[in-house]
């Protein structure tokens, strides 16, 4: 199963539990959507958005995602149900708290790249 199927993620807002062994793998989803939905905050996801995505996943998780990982993952149908605060607020408590904190620091990077300073400031404040 692909990173982007974001199983992880699924299985919490499912009211599923995860065990120790998959908290790395809800962090790099949860990193994953997080940084995808936001270079998408125009509805339009760039290239130069999409491999700036990828660098900073590598950079803090030490894998590789593809291009379609990222696509996958900025998805709107993944929204329709839910918002990304709602999928974030729900997988919080299940993160360790290191990675609650680390979460934030490659969005931010993020938009250094994508220019969306309102939209990062909304749901930062939200999350």
């Amino acid at each position: 199963m692909a990173i982007a199927d974001l199983k992880s993620v699924l299985k919490i807002f499912g009211g599923s539990d995860i065990g120790d062994d998959e908290r790395n793998e809800l962090y790099k989803e949860v990193l994953l959507m997080t940084l995808s939905r936001a270079a998408d905050a125009d509805i339009n996801i760039q290239a130069a958005e999409v491999d700036r995505v990828r660098e900073i996943l590598k950079e803090h998780t030490g894998e590789e995602f593809s291009s379609g990982d990222v696509r996958v993952a900025a998805r709107e149908e993944l929204y329709a149900s839910a918002s990304l605060v709602k999928y974030l607020s729900r997988v919080r408590s299940k993160m360790a708290h290191a990675d609650r904190v680390i979460r934030f620091t490659p969005w931010l990077t993020c938009f250094a790249v994508t220019r969306r300073s309102a939209y990062s400031r909304s749901i930062f404040s939200m999350v």
